[in-house]
């Protein structure tokens, strides 16, 4: 087997040979074993569908390095072809074989001009083999009887005694070699067969899988009817509901306002009769005593009084209207979105009434509408928790100076806020007459932003941003966006950042301070769709490991709560981890 007399040609003849002496497989046979009761207990009962068992196929050993750097040539010509190129090369010059010797070795040895002893003795004396000390046992007899075959008329004289000489062992050889060629087949043939069976059997799987997800989604089909019709009820009666309580708020709002003009009219017709008589008696009281002046000031006084008190009802009343007014858009917003809801549920469900089960397209749109089922919810939960908008744009001015020194906001430089939300950051930039656009899942809050005039995609973030060709942005921002997602999803999300990256962009991520134990215990889980908190130490080095350079934290918003008024160690490092900063924000740039 690990003579080098049988070239490529002879060996691929006996192999096509010996293949065509061999009966073919029968196919029944292979049926047969499948539809087994042996077979089919591998297949497995349960539901779910089984692996597929393939057998990987290996018809040379596996080479091991020896520790001590010995080998007897019989170790190395045992493998053929390709594989005794490489191996050759890992024992005797330990690495790999370069591109050129590879090919040149492997054509010599294919056409014949060399041999594996030839390859041997060439690695094994050429000046790298000599510097690496592999010893290679039983190699410099024959590797030298090689060599004297190369002498004119002696070598081929030495080469033609030799052959005769060996010719029982090169027919033993060959005979061991068109064995061990069979026994290849053999494997290889069986292993198809494995194959074969493998795959029926998975097929079957597969068609009752199939099968088994028809019958449920014709199931799935009725429910979903008797649910549509259900839901339709439902919503008519809400909608019943929801327009008479807005009736009622709106006739109590009305006669509220009503009342309140008349009271504000009357008080207005108060203060000018009582500002004529002052005029009038500062007029006739010029020269009169102090006890009659004094008593004109009381009056005076009475009067400021009751305009302030008058002044300070007129408050509390707008800002009751304008709670009922906040009140009356989100039940407003909950319809609209209810009926869109309810219409493309009922327009799949008219879909189905042809009684075919649903396709990947229609399964897909149910799934997004469940998706948006809490927008409303949490567009008033922003509007309740979130602070003002004067508020929130008075706090992110503090990113412009930055932005403007990095060059963003520039035609060629545009900016992405990601989870743009109510649109603060998006508002501020156009104002400042920067070019950026905004992402965010949220079909209310993305409404709202268009309404005020914003470019505002409605669109998951990842699949966003994986839509993006390359060095696409200038900057990409999301404020209090990362604590809400899963340790995968920030790192898919910072991938994808720093891909649409330009050279020099920025990013700035602002996110809540645990370092704060108010902010770390408790605020931070006001919002039940936070994960967990991400000290600035974490974020910092998610940030450096996807390749983001110069990385900075910047501490913001301290607390609006006195801190502890003492010059003590204790009463320092209470302040600083009661009162301390309750966002943070992280700013890398792209190299």
């Amino acid at each position: 087997m690990s003579k080098p007399e049988f070239s490529v040609d002879r060996i691929v003849a006996r192999m096509k040979e010996a293949a065509a002496r061999k009966r073919p497989l029968s196919d029944a046979a292979s049926t047969e074993v499948v539809t087994s009761a042996a077979f089919r207990s591998q297949r497995g009962s349960s539901g779910s569908l089984s692996e597929l068992d393939l057998r990987p196929i290996q018809l040379q050993p596996r080479f091991q390095p020896s520790g001590d750097a010995r080998y007897h040539v019989e170790d190395l010509l045992k493998y053929h072809d390709s594989a005794f190129i490489q191996n050759a090369y890992r024992a005797i010059l330990k690495r790999g074989p370069d591109a050129i010797g590879y090919r040149t070795f492997l054509d010599s040895l294919r056409s014949a001009r060399l041999n594996k002893i030839d390859i041997l003795a060439r690695l094994r004396y050429s000046a790298e083999g000599r510097s690496k000390q592999v010893e290679v046992e039983g190699l410099w007899l024959p590797a030298t009887i090689r060599r004297a075959y190369r002498v004119p008329v002696i070598g081929y004289l030495l080469n033609l005694l030799v052959g005769v000489a060996r010719l029982p062992t090169l027919i033993r050889s060959h005979q061991q070699f068109e064995a061990h060629i069979l026994a290849q087949q053999e494997t290889i043939v069986e292993n198809l067969n494995h194959l074969n069976r493998s795959l029926l059997s998975h097929a079957e799987e597969v068609s009752r899988a199939l099968k088994s997800q028809v019958d449920a989604n014709n199931a799935f089909s009725q429910r979903l009817q008797a649910l549509a019709q259900e839901y339709q009820a439902r919503l008519d009666e809400f909608r019943n509901l929801s327009n008479s309580q807005m009736e009622a708020v709106a006739q109590q709002l009305s006669e509220s306002t009503a009342r309140w003009q008349e009271e504000f009219a009357a008080f207005e017709k108060r203060r000018k009769r009582w500002e004529l008589i002052i005029q009038f008696k500062e007029l006739q009281l010029k020269e009169a005593d102090s006890s009659q002046r004094a008593l004109l000031d009381g009056q005076r006084a009475e009067i400021d009084v009751q305009r302030d008190e008058l002044v300070l009802k007129t408050r509390e009343v707008r800002q009751e209207l304008a709670h009922v007014f906040a009140k009356q858009q989100e039940v407003s917003t909950e319809l609209v979105l209810q009926g869109e809801r309810l219409a493309v549920v009922l327009a799949e469900a008219r879909k189905r009434l042809s009684a075919t089960p649903f396709d990947d397209e229609q399964l897909r749109t149910l799934a997004r509408e469940e998706d948006h089922a809490l927008d409303a919810f949490y567009a008033a939960f922003d509007e309740q928790f979130r602070g003002s908008r004067d508020e929130i744009k008075q706090r992110l001015r503090a990113y412009l100076p930055r932005i403007a020194a990095a060059g963003i906001g520039s035609e060629s430089m545009r900016l992405l806020d990601v989870g743009s939300g109510r649109g603060e950051w998006l508002e501020l930039l156009k104002e400042e007459r920067l070019h950026a656009r905004g992402v965010d899942s949220n079909r209310i809050l993305v409404d709202w932003c268009r309404n005020r005039g914003l470019d505002v995609a409605e669109q998951d973030l990842i699949k966003h941003l994986t839509q993006l060709p390359d060095a696409s942005l200038g900057a990409v921002t999301g404020f209090h966006i990362i604590e809400h997602l899963t340790i995968e999803t920030l790192v898919e999300f910072l991938n994808q950042t720093i891909r649409v990256l330009k050279s020099g962009g920025m990013v700035i991520f602002e996110t809540p301070n645990p370092q704060n134990v108010l902010v770390g215990s408790c605020n931070f889980y006001f919002d039940p769709t936070h994960r967990n908190p991400l000290p600035s130490q974490v974020t910092r080095f998610l940030l450096e490991s996807r390749g983001f350079d110069r990385v900075e934290v910047l501490n913001l918003n301290p607390s609006d709560d006195m801190p502890v008024d003492e010059d003590t160690e204790l009463a320092r490092r209470f302040n600083k981890y009661f009162y301390g900063p309750m966002d943070y924000a992280v700013i890398g740039f792209r190299t």
